[in-house]
C-alpha cells in the first residue's frame, strides 16, 4: 500500500515531540515513504521563511487533499487543528506525548491522579473547569476518530481511561548505532568538550535546563552538589540552558542539535536524569545509545526503559538525595557503570531502536487508510 504522512508539531526543531517527528521523518524516508512536517513555531532561518509563505494550516489543507495520513505529535490549538481535520475526515494519527489531550490542560498530572478517568475538581494546578474540558477535548477527538498511540504504558491506560477509547502502545525509538562507544570514543568526545579524558563525567539534559519545571531543572544545582561532595574529581555538565559558561568543575551548555548533543552523551559517563513526570524520554534512550549509565527518578514511563539494577539504577520520586548517591556510585565504580552502560544499550538496540519505531507506525498508518 502507497503511504504518504504528514507529520504536525507545535515547535519546529526542539523538544520531544519534535525529535520524534524528526526521527520519524527521516526513517520513513528511508524505508521508501513519502514524509514531511508541518509546524507552528518556526526556530531556523528557513523554517521562518517557510511559515511566512505557506502557514501551517494550509499546508495540512494541501497534504489532505492529497491523501496523505495526519500524525499530530503536539500543538498549541487542540480545539482548532481537531475541529479542522475533522471537518476535512483527515485521516489522523495521534500520538499522545505528554496529557494535555487527555486531561483538563496540565502537561503532566504531577498532582493528581486522573486513572478513574476524570480531572479533579478543583484542580489542584488552578486549571478552570478541569473536567469540563477534559470531557471537551474527549468529544473533540470523538468527532475525528483518529487512531491514537502512547509511547508509554503509563500514559496508555490512563488515555485509554479518559478517552474511553482504544490508544494503541508504541514505545519511542533513536538512533541507534552498530557497536557501543568505546573508551576511545569516549576520551575523545570528552577532549573536544575540554574535558580531562580520566574525569568521571554527570549529564543533566532537558530542555529548558534549569528552568525545565518537569525534569525538576530546579533541584539540578542542589543534586550536583550532593554528587560532588560524594565524588570531589566528577566533572558535570548542564545542556538545554540558554548560555555557554563554566563553573569550576561544572559546564554549562544551551540547547543542542543532535549532532552536538551526540558528542556530550558519548562523553557522559552518566546521565542523571531527575524528573517529576515523564512519558517515554528521549533522554534516556539516546544516553543508553550512546553508552552512558542512567540514574533516574522511577517515575512514569521511565519505569518502562530502566529496570532498576538490570539496566540502570533508579531512584524514588523526589528523592535526591538518594538519586545523588546512586549517581555517585557510578562514577566511583567503572566496572559497574559500564556494566549497566553495556546492558543497556544491547537491550535497547532491540526495544528503543528508531527503525523499529517507524514500521510500527506504518502499519498504524495502514490501519488508518484500510
Amino acid at each position: 500500500m502507497s503511504v504518504s504522512v504528514i507529520h504536525h508539531t507545535l515547535l519546529e526543531l526542539r523538544g520531544g515531540a519534535s525529535r520524534v517527528a524528526s526521527i520519524l521523518n527521516d526513517e520513513l524516508a528511508a524505508m521508501g515513504v513519502e514524509s514531511s512536517h508541518s509546524f507552528e513555531v518556526a526556530e531556523s532561518r528557513d523554517g521562518e521563511a517557510e511559515l511566512l509563505s505557506r502557514p501551517w494550516p494550509a499546508r495540512l489543507e494541501e497534504a489532505i487533499a492529497a491523501g496523505s495520513v495526519v500524525h499530530v505529535h503536539s500543538t498549541s490549538q487542540w480545539h482548532e487543528l481537531l475541529a479542522f481535520l475533522a471537518a476535512r475526515q483527515a485521516r489522523t494519527v495521534i500520538t499522545l506525548h505528554d496529557f494535555q489531550l487527555v486531561a483538563g490542560g496540565c502537561v503532566a498530572p504531577v498532582e493528581c491522579d486522573i486513572s478513574a478517568g476524570r480531572c479533579p475538581d478543583p484542580c489542584p494546578r488552578g486549571y478552570p473547569d478541569p473536567e469540563g474540558e477534559r470531557k471537551l477535548r474527549k468529544r473533540l477527538v470523538g468527532n475525528l476518530d483518529p487512531v491514537i498511540a502512547s509511547p508509554s504504558e503509563w500514559l496508555r491506560r490512563q488515555a485509554a481511561s479518559s478517552l474511553e477509547r482504544e490508544v494503541v502502545l508504541v514505545p519511542n525509538g533513536v538512533p541507534w548505532p552498530q557497536t557501543m562507544p568505546d573508551a576511545a570514543a569516549k576520551n575523545a568526545a570528552k577532549k573536544a568538550l575540554g574535558i580531562a579524558q580520566a574525569a568521571r563525567t554527570v549529564l543533566f539534559v532537558a530542555h529548558g535546563g534549569r528552568r525545565a519545571a518537569y525534569k525538576a531543572g530546579h533541584e539540578w544545582d542542589f543534586i550536583w552538589r550532593l554528587i560532588k561532595e560524594q565524588t570531589p574529581g566528577a566533572v558535570g555538565i548542564m545542556a538545554g540552558g540558554k548560555s555557554m559558561e563554566r563553573d569550576g568543575d561544572l559546564l554549562r551548555l544551551p540547547y543542542l542539535e543532535p549532532e552536538h548533543l551526540a558528542r556530550v552523551l558519548t562523553a557522559a559517563d552518566v546521565l542523571c536524569y531527575p524528573t517529576l513526570a515523564d512519558n517515554h524520554p528521549l533522554a534516556v534512550l539516546e544516553a543508553m545509545a550512546h553508552g552512558a549509565a542512567v540514574a533516574a527518578s522511577a517515575v512514569g514511563g521511565v519505569k518502562e526503559q530502566v529496570a532498576d539494577g538490570v539496566n540502570g539504577l533508579l531512584a524514588p520520586p523526589e528523592e535526591w538525595e538518594t538519586l545523588a548517591t546512586h549517581t555517585a556510585e557510578l562514577l566511583a565504580r567503572p566496572p559497574r557503570c559500564r556494566e549497566l552502560s553495556r546492558t543497556a544499550f544491547e537491550q535497547g538496540a532491540k526495544r528503543f531502536n528508531a527503525r523499529r519505531m517507524a514500521e510500527d507506525y506504518r502499519t498504524l498508518y495502514g490501519r488508518v487508510l484500510g
